[in-house]
């Protein structure tokens, strides 16, 4: 708990200030990334293996302003490609569940190669299910560390911090103050923070990813209740983890949230409760663009 947020809520319970914004002192420290050409040349370029468009989007920003640079790819093949053309990369984040090939037959397929005298690359996981046990089935399966999504600044910095510390010599800081959202949206709705956190503040580009998320959560919708409806669960299932995911890293609160319960209940073998769930996404999805519809038409040029 971070004493700053602990007064701010305090203040917002006693009516002085709103949850959705952050105090009139506040800065945050950006940091601009290396180009991909120098992270590469001095072993400090990561490799992003994630599936979810969302998540790519922002990940790629959490990383840029803290000085990362990255390359990003949408699944283990393509990712093992990349590593194949140059195994320089300082580090790999890659998602546990990804089509063509997941995290964890990308992992031991590196592990493979790295027996032939490469050096060890850094492997770590990213993961909407933070489940008991997550940690030892990353180390088993050779992974050096995980992360959960939504990713948390402060994890993802200790996370960098450890594996890839000689990236740290290429950042330039800068820092600038933040900028208040001024909309007040309830939090178990849309969380703003996330974005915020992501992006910086809530201008043009955190804009755009909100609305490209809300494009694509209705069309996942759309793609949920037609695999219930024919009862390919497995299919629906792969569709509800992505939306979750997305939702998380979107700050879109209470639609994770009936993502995961129908991805819960398709886990435990009850299609039936999961089809009672199900049939709360769209006004879920609904609710959100309804919740937004006023910070989306604020002047997209702002930053």
């Amino acid at each position: 708990m971070r004493r700053g947020r602990v007064a701010h809520v305090i203040a917002a319970a006693l009516g002085r200030a709103s949850l959705n914004e952050r105090a009139a002192g506040d800065s945050i420290t950006k940091y601009s990334p290396p180009l991909l050409d120098v992270a590469r040349a001095a072993g400090v370029l990561i490799l992003v293996a994630e599936d979810n468009l969302t998540n790519q989007i922002v990940i790629r920003r959490l990383l840029a302003q803290r000085g990362y640079a990255s390359e990003i790819v949408s699944n283990g093949v393509e990712a093992l490609k990349a590593y194949e053309a140059d195994p320089s990369y300082g580090l790999l984040l890659t998602d546990f569940h990804m089509p063509e090939m997941d995290g964890f037959a990308l992992t031991a397929e590196i592990r493979k190669r790295e027996t032939t005298g490469a050096r060890r690359l850094p492997i770590v996981a990213l993961t909407a299910d933070a489940l008991p046990g997550t940690r030892e089935r990353c180390l088993t399966a050779q992974m050096d560390d995980y992360l959960t999504k939504p990713i948390e600044s402060k994890q993802l910095e200790a996370v960098l911090e450890h594996w890839l510390p000689k990236a740290a010599a290429l950042r330039r800081a800068d820092t600038a103050p933040s900028k208040p959202a001024k909309i007040d949206i309830d939090p178990q709705i849309f969380d703003q923070s996330r974005l915020v956190e992501a992006f910086g503040s809530f201008g043009a580009e955190a804009r755009a990813l909100l609305a490209q998320f809300l494009a694509e959560a209705r069309k996942l919708t759309a793609q949920i209740i037609t695999a219930m409806d024919q009862q390919d669960w497995a299919e629906a299932r792969h569709h509800a983890h992505a939306l979750k995911g997305g939702a998380g890293s979107a700050g879109a609160v209470r639609l994770g949230q009936v993502a995961a319960d129908v991805q819960d209940w398709l886990d435990g073998g009850d299609p039936d409760t999961a089809l009672l769930f199900t049939g709360g996404l769209e006004t879920t999805v609904d609710e959100l663009a309804e919740a937004v519809r006023p910070l989306l038409a604020r002047g997209m040029g702002e930053l």
